[in-house]
């Protein structure tokens, strides 16, 4: 696996306001995904697209129906709950959060990702 498949990101571009994916770069306190591209001639050449960093998120390395699974994504079960993929500084692994009514987070487990798909995810939701 390359580094590119293992540290891929996603960011919303400032100038398209579409989602691009690649790696992740900051330069001078903005924010980049870069990839490489391959033109008509068959060369590869690299580029590069600012994007807002508070929509930047790292793939999580999992897939939920073969779609990449990225930080902010939001996951749905069977039974409705919609939980949040996050990072925890304090296990060290992706993980999810569920709000409830009171307000108390509850996780789904994300070793258990089936009968879940991905259905939004918190920056298209706060576009909107």
């Amino acid at each position: 696996m390359s580094n590119l498949e293992r540290y891929k990101f996603r960011g919303i571009s400032n100038f398209s306001g579409k989602w691009v994916f690649g790696l992740l770069r900051q330069y001078r306190g903005a924010y980049f995904i870069e990839w490489h591209e391959v033109n008509a001639d068959m060369e590869k050449f690299l580029t590069d697209v600012k994007v807002d960093p508070a929509t930047v998120g790292q793939w999580t390395g999992l897939q939920v129906g073969g779609v990449d699974l990225y930080e902010g994504d939001e996951l749905t079960n069977i039974s409705g709950r919609v939980a949040v993929v996050e990072w925890n500084d304090q296990a060290v692994c992706w993980d999810t959060t569920v709000r409830v009514a009171n307000g108390n987070p509850r996780g789904m487990e994300m070793n258990r990702l089936v009968n879940v798909e991905i259905t939004g995810n918190i920056h298209d939701k706060a576009a909107s």
